[in-house]
């Protein structure tokens, strides 16, 4: 793991530093596509919707890649062993899209509410 990423080298992070506008591709791991987006999505849900990813400091932002390079390194070599065919992956995919499709609907119920004084 650890030859793997120092194989990247430093030019991921060098790369990973120049954003163009809109939803840029930060980093490539392989043929994946890391997106400006995914990473702000990452930073804002770490610091309750504070940060984005442009506005941390330059050593948090080297840790945040080194860990998801690392992490997308690891599912790749989870997907490739063929673990999408076990059983348990099935079962906690199928639970995790329930509970994905529970958050979504909840999110959107919590739109259509309007609390005011008189609700109160």
């Amino acid at each position: 793991m650890t030859k793997s990423l120092k194989s990247l080298g430093l030019s991921l992070f060098v790369s990973a530093a120049v954003f163009a506008a809109g939803d840029a591709t930060v980093l490539s791991i392989g043929k994946q596509k890391v997106k400006l987006s995914e990473l702000n999505d990452i930073v804002k849900e770490q610091t309750r919707g504070q940060q984005d990813f442009e506005s941390l400091d330059e050593n948090y932002k080297k840790m945040l890649l080194t860990n998801l390079i690392s992490q997308k390194l690891l599912v790749k070599k989870a997907f490739d062993s063929g673990v999408k065919r076990e059983a348990e992956y099935k079962k906690l995919l199928s639970r995790a899209k329930e509970q994905i499709a529970l958050k979504v609907w909840l999110d959107k119920q919590k739109e259509t509410v309007k609390i005011n004084d008189k609700t109160i």
